[in-house]
């Protein structure tokens, strides 16, 4: 029974005279009424009452045709006591909402019904004043109608707006009020307890009503009232709730908000709040929402949601976006992957390197991201890309690797020099080199051996690393079992003999190695000895003066150049016999360092010696120790060697030539103005440009016409240094074919410096 009292309460009654029930249409604005009598049971007795039926009509109808209408439904429901009956709207019915009726002769012997029927009917469609002159001229009121009618009575939230109550009464704090004077108090504001309270009713369908009407009432005070309904089992009431806090401020309802983010079930519910609280400023809770769509079947809605979330600054974000990266579409995937990248998010990197489900390429470009942290997160983006890069990618990390020196990785670049790639084991050498990280020693000396293509590299980090070492560290690798490492670790030592007084144990090591069995380490301590300016050093070397291995006689003879020891020319001279190229060509440079000048008979014979590199050491060696006296003496030598085919071998014969100002000199020169060395080209011109010849501006005028810059601003030197006239008249031409404007601007400097 409780029950029943409780809706009895809060749903409308319909009640005629006596509480007589009516039903709530379901759509009342397309439903009108009229009235009909009829006989209705009421306590003890039988008793004629005029019932409301209802018809449907356009909602947009007039309040003319409303009235129209309804007055027709009733004549024609009823028949033929209506034949007669007419209705007459008032001119101005719109202001004075008057009109008058007739019933006719048909209606006589049932005026009181028809009468009735007709006034209950007109009232309950706004008409304001009714009257029907068979009762008389004076206007109808309420109480001189013949019978009564079953009135509407409303619950207080079915006169809130928007409906806009006709006739009848409202139940208010228990009692029934008209409903006009109901609705003038609920637009005064006089009854807000009274409908606030109406929100604790145990109905949604109340409740949400009266949320959209406070909506349109806008009272200040019902954000209090409207609040816990945030709350509300009812979804319906909550969105309705939502909308009416849509543009709102209020600190107090947005931190109610806020917990409705974080707790309400409801996607669709965090979505309505989230966007009131983005609104307002807040931009925490945008994620919330859009992490659920991230899960839809509608790709659009996922590419629309990972779109939103990229332009979100939240770690969360980037660990949701993972999720996408495995989708089944494409451009899904590449959008979230971008977003990812945008965030730069730590965490969501290193997960998406080591996820087995995901796309290597995305992998990688995570593992790229993470390679520019110089951080423990950096070393492993490096490792991941050393390991699953491309070649290309591959030895851009080694090489980053030694750039940044990243000390972790040296391991891993180690493995790299057994790689099947010449490419890569050539970037990990070079990136040894770089970091000099002594444990790569041994695996740089196995490499040297086994990589052919790269062994020259290999040795060259091999010396590296060693020259990094302490004194003691490169003795300890020069008696390491590995041949190429101690051989290396000899030629180190020589670091340690700079400045002519090399520590002891560095000279123990060196003259011990001498008598290795190893040849290359018995070349390198040699080597290394050899440049040291010691006597006692020079003495034990010059014991090895017949040794059979040229490279060994080699360094003596670097040694005895060097060196302060009295016999050292004549050694030297001796030495200039010696079968090995290298032999002769280390005496012949010592002998040139040392002025030597009783050599130049020895060295004319060797001016055209099958190795270049000797004929370079006797070219120059001549051009030293003749000098300009010589001239004449080796003029035909300088000549000949101008048609050298080795290039530094022409240059020393060209400074030769250049010793002299004579006139033989332009036309020797000339020819190697348009060498195919710029080098022999160079030292050509700037030798015409010493000769003082007028002959020479012909050849010199050849270099302005080369494509070389160098060799054509060395030209216009020669010129300037020849300082002639006739340097006019190619300077002219010059200027007006060439196109750099720097050339031009000093051709002509030097014209207007010209006699």
């Amino acid at each position: 029974m409780r029950d029943i009292g409780m809706l009895r309460k809060f749903l409308g009654l319909l009640i005629v005279a006596l509480m007589l029930s009516l039903p709530v249409p379901a759509t009342a604005d397309v439903n009108y009424v009229y009235y009909v009598a009829q006989k209705v049971k009421w306590g003890s007795a039988e008793q004629l009452v005029v019932m409301p039926k209802t018809f449907r009509s356009s909602e947009e109808m007039t309040s003319s045709g409303i009235a129209v209408e309804a007055f027709h439904k009733l004549k024609s429901y009823r028949g033929g006591v209506y034949a007669d009956a007419n209705l007459i709207l008032d001119p101005d019915f719109g202001s004075t909402g008057a009109v008058s009726v007739t019933c006719g002769k048909a209606a006589a012997d049932e005026l009181h019904i028809v009468v009735s029927e007709i006034y209950w009917t007109l009232k309950a469609n706004g008409v304001r004043e009714i009257r029907i002159p068979e009762v008389g001229k004076s206007e109808l009121k309420d109480s001189s109608v013949p019978l009564g009618s079953a009135m509407l009575v409303m619950q207080l939230w079915q006169v809130l707006p928007p409906a806009r109550p006709g006739r009848g009464y409202v139940f208010v704090d228990g009692e029934l009020v008209p409903a006009g004077k109901v609705r003038k108090k609920v637009m005064a504001r006089v009854l807000t307890s009274t409908v606030h309270a109406l929100l604790e009713s145990p109905l949604a369908y109340v409740r949400l009503h009266v949320v959209e009407a406070l909506q349109r009432l806008k009272w200040g005070s019902s954000e209090v009232a409207l609040m816990p309904l945030l709350k509300d089992k009812d979804t319906a009431v909550k969105k309705a709730v939502l909308k009416g806090f849509s543009k709102t401020k209020s600190i107090r309802v947005l931190r109610v908000l806020e917990d409705v983010v974080k707790n309400d079930p409801d996607p669709m519910i965090k979505s309505a709040a989230v966007r009131i609280l983005n609104r307002a400023g807040n931009k925490k809770y945008a994620v919330f929402v859009l992490f659920e769509k991230l899960r839809s079947s509608d790709d659009g809605e996922v590419m629309d949601a990972v779109g939103k979330l990229s332009k979100e600054n939240k770690p969360e974000v980037a660990m949701a976006l993972i999720e996408v990266l495995p989708h089944r579409n494409a451009q899904v995937r590449k959008l979230a992957m971008a977003g990812i990248v945008a965030l730069n998010n730590q965490a969501a990197l290193l997960k998406i390197m080591g996820a087995d489900n995901i796309d290597m390429k995305f992998r990688n470009q995570a593992a790229t991201l993470l390679s520019k942290k110089n951080d423990g997160s950096g070393d492993k983006g490096l490792m991941h890309l050393l390991k699953n890069g491309s070649k290309e990618v591959r030895v851009d990390v080694i090489g980053q690797v030694a750039k940044r020196r990243r000390y972790r990785l040296v391991a891993t670049v180690i493995t790299l020099l057994k790689d099947s790639d010449a490419d890569l084991r050539s970037a990990s050498s070079k990136a040894l080199a770089v970091i000099k990280d002594s444990k790569a020693l041994g695996p740089i000396a196995e490499a040297a051996k086994a990589d052919k293509t790269n062994s020259k590299l290999h040795k060259k980090t091999l010396m590296t690393i060693l020259g990094d070492l302490s004194r003691e560290e490169v003795i300890k690798r020069s008696k390491t079992k590995d041949a190429l490492i101690r051989q290396f670790a000899i030629k180190t030592l020589f670091k340690f003999t700079e400045g002519g007084k090399p520590h002891p144990s560095v000279l123990q090591v060196l003259k011990q190695r001498l008598g290795d069995t190893d040849k290359e380490i018995r070349r390198s301590a040699a080597f290394a000895l050899a440049r040291i300016n010691d006597a006692g050093v020079v003495r034990s070397l010059l014991k090895l003066k017949a040794d059979p291995d040229g490279a060994i006689r080699e360094q003596v003879a670097v040694s005895v150049g060097a060196s302060k020891h009295p016999d050292a020319d004549k050694l030297l001279l001796e030495m200039l016999q010696d079968t090995n190229p290298g032999t002769k060509r280390a005496a012949i440079d010592g002998l040139r360092k040392r002025g030597v000048k009783s050599a130049l008979q020895k060295l004319r014979f060797l001016a055209t010696y099958r190795v270049v590199e000797v004929r370079r050491s006797v070219m120059h060696s001549i051009v030293v120790l003749a000098g300009a006296e010589g001239w004449e003496k080796f003029f035909q030598i300088w000549s000949n060697a101008l048609f050298d085919t080795d290039p530094v071998v022409k240059m020393w014969a060209a400074r030769g030539i250049s010793l002299r100002r004579d006139p033989k000199v332009p036309s020797l020169l000339g020819t190697l103005v348009t060498d195919s060395d710029s080098r022999v080209q160079l030292t050509a011109l700037e030798g015409l440009g010493k000769s003082g010849q007028p002959s020479a501006v012909e050849y010199i005028a050849r270099g302005l016409m080369e494509t070389n810059r160098e060799v054509k601003a060395s030209a216009l030197d020669a010129l300037a240094a020849l300082n002639l006239e006739a340097a006019k008249i190619p300077l002219r031409e010059f200027v007006k074919n060439e196109t750099d404007k720097k050339l031009i601007a000093k051709a002509n400097d030097i014209y207007d410096k010209l006699p």
